[in-house]
């Protein structure tokens, strides 16, 4: 059938009208809290990333984008980490390797609302919610005259926040700072290694950087760090707004982003309407036959009926020794006693089911007077036993 001429020029109409409607659409700012590194909305972390880069680490600063486990770098001792998102949680082959990191002495940082259950329940630590009348909140270092004011007020939206619950008898936890007088930011001893755990991400974020109000306070926590070199690991950030496709530097930009979608849709369009024309029938092709289960037939028929009852229990004897020497190492040339042992160990049969096999291959050894309901007897035995 031939599609009228006007129905592609009003196509044609339609998306070059989408695409200057979509170049001059002004972008939504997104307030998703990513707290990615590689994030430049206002609760990204990358202006912190580049500060940290271009600091005490500058030569030394790693970004990965795998659990711990996958990076393979358990068991070196000249490295922090760095884990920073809005929930951290570690699967069973990261924990095993991240206490392993600790107790060649390093130091773990966890910044986040949301800290791994096990964790804290270990170092003897709980987290409350704590509900303010009050707007401004004050972020205080411990050991310094460092006080930050939440002047913009965009900590937390409802004028609440979370804060550590520490027993006076835990002893290995030093709070090293508070959020309104309650602590939100400690230090933990562990193995032989160190675990700096701070609950109020969004002060690291580019939106209080871009104000000029946190480098001070960032500074002082970046300071309990040792020197050693840095790995940030990123793979937490599930929810980063940055594309991590082979094509995100295309779809970063708007003009080729929907220039890109413009021509997937005019390919599907066209491979549609024409697919149909152009294709070419397939052959079919049979695939090769089987003709070993035939031949197994033909065998068996073969043997039963010349009535050998004898030599088939043989040869299902012998299938039952093979098996089992591959399987369990069963040596079948020791004496009795000891291949009944051998069995009764290796396979976990009972004696009495161990008894009634060897009764029936003794049967199958006796010659070749063998009846039907005999051969049918040995027979079920064996596969029961295998």
């Amino acid at each position: 059938m031939k599609i009228p001429k006007q129905y592609y020029i009003w196509l044609s109409v339609g998306f070059i009208l989408m695409g200057i409607f979509e170049f001059y659409k002004k972008e939504e700012l997104n307030w998703k809290a990513t707290l990615s590194s590689r994030d430049k909305i206002p609760y990204g972390t990358s202006i912190l990333y580049e500060m940290v880069k271009t600091g005490l680490w500058q030569d030394s600063l790693t970004r990965i984008n795998q659990t711990f486990f996958e990076y393979g770098k358990e068991d070196s001792s000249d490295y922090s980490l760095v884990f920073m998102a809005p929930g951290i949680g570690f699967d069973e082959q990261s924990t095993e390797s991240l206490l392993k990191h600790l107790n060649a002495g390093n130091t773990i940082m966890l910044v986040s609302e949301q800290m791994p259950y096990k964790l804290m329940d270990t170092l003897g630590i709980s987290k409350e919610y704590a509900y303010e009348n009050h707007t401004v909140k004050q972020l205080k270092l411990s050991d310094s005259n460092i006080v930050f004011t939440d002047t913009l007020n965009k900590i937390k939206a409802y004028n609440n926040h979370y804060y550590f619950r520490v027993a006076d008898s835990v002893k290995n936890v030093k709070v090293l700072g508070t959020i309104n007088d309650k602590p939100n930011f400690i230090e933990a001893q562990l193995s032989n290694g160190t675990i700096l755990m701070h609950l109020s991400p969004l002060v690291f974020t580019n939106y209080y950087f871009a104000h000029g109000y946190n480098y001070q306070y960032v500074n002082g926590v970046f300071s309990k760090m040792p020197d050693a070199p840095i790995v940030w690991d990123d793979f937490l950030n599930n929810g980063s707004s940055s594309s991590q496709s082979e094509l995100r530097y295309v779809l970063s930009s708007a003009p080729m982003r929907y220039a890109f979608y413009l021509l997937t849709f005019v390919f599907v369009i066209f491979f549609s309407l024409f697919w149909r024309r152009k294709q070419e029938l397939i052959p079919v092709i049979n695939p090769p036959e089987n003709a070993s289960i035939a031949f197994l037939n033909t065998l068996t028929n073969l043997y039963l009926s010349n009535k050998n009852n004898g030599t088939i229990a043989q040869y299902v004897v012998r299938n039952l020794r093979i098996k089992t020497k591959r399987k369990y190492l069963i040596q079948w040339n020791r004496p009795t006693l000891q291949v009944k042992d051998q069995l009764m160990k290796k396979t976990g049969k009972s004696e009495v089911e161990v008894d009634k096999l060897l009764q029936q291959i003794n049967i199958a050894k006796s010659g070749t007077n063998i009846s039907q309901e005999q051969l049918i007897e040995i027979n079920k035995t064996i596969e029961k036993f295998l």
